[in-house]
């Protein structure tokens, strides 16, 4: 079981097979500006959230993204895995979106997974998608999941492209990805439980005026099975250190003590 320091789980992984009903989109996406390259995840540095952003979501101290890098400083597979989801996400396809997504199984806590433990025993095992707003985690069914991910897509009519704030421009991009290793493990290794792909782009909808949303794809790849699955929508912690290097301090993912680092994604 995947534990999201308090809030939920996260995963991705299974062979991708053609969804026959895989046909929704939403209707006029920005495309992005340009495709990210597979470029250098920088190793993260030793320190928390505070350091490397604004733990409390303030956009007003917002630092310039990371210089470009040299190599990428995580698995290559993952690397492009990340460009995958990328590009569908741009294009807004909802249906081959849903045909790469698997629920993970998940112990029942005190009910605290929402609807899906309703009258079920502490311990009880159930098969859910992981979605957060704002901090909060819960566990959905694949409705609920599909109806989540579509809310996210239909925000990127909100994109504005042309603006430009203190970490950069405003098209949609890749900022970080995120990915969970054992104590015993150095920086840059991941295992296969928790990954996070960290997109964001400025948001022209805001009432405040021109935000950066930030959106986390949560992926895992399922055990005995050669390839990333999606499984969750939703930033765990509502923060724009996200963007940033940092290590995110000791996390147990799928049983396994560690850590998990956020490698910032250079353009």
């Amino acid at each position: 079981m995947l534990l999201l320091l308090g809030l939920g789980g996260i995963g991705c992984g299974s062979e991708r097979e053609p969804d026959p009903g895989a046909t929704e989109s939403v209707d006029g996406p920005p495309q992005p500006t340009t495709s990210p390259p597979i470029v250098s995840l920088p190793e993260p540095e030793a320190r928390g959230f505070e350091d490397a952003g604004m733990q409390d979501g303030s956009q007003a101290r917002l630092k310039p993204r990371p210089p470009d890098r040299q190599r990428c400083r995580i698995p290559a597979e993952i690397c492009e895995f990340a460009l995958e989801l990328f590009g569908l996400f741009a294009g807004a396809d909802l249906g081959l979106l849903m045909s790469i997504s698997k629920a993970q199984e998940f112990a029942c806590d005190e009910g605290r997974w929402t609807q899906l433990c309703e009258n079920a025993a502490l311990g009880d095992l159930r098969q859910g998608y992981t979605v957060s707003a704002s901090g909060e985690g819960a566990r959905v069914g694949t409705a609920e999941f599909r109806e989540w991910l579509s809310r996210e897509l239909s925000r990127l009519a909100f994109v504005a492209p042309k603006e430009e704030d203190g970490y950069g421009g405003g098209g949609l991009q890749i900022s970080s990805v995120g990915c969970h290793r054992g104590l015993d493990q150095p920086s840059g290794s991941c295992g296969d439980a928790w990954i996070e792909v960290v997109l964001s782009y400025i948001d022209e909808s805001e009432p405040l005026g021109f935000q950066r949303a930030i959106v986390c794809l949560q992926v895992f790849r399922p055990k005995n099975e050669q390839v990333f699955r999606l499984t969750g929508v939703g930033c765990p912690i509502p923060s724009t250190a996200l963007l940033y290097d940092s290590e995110r301090g000791a996390a147990t993912a799928d049983g396994v003590e560690g850590w998990f680092g956020v490698y910032a994604w250079s353009p």
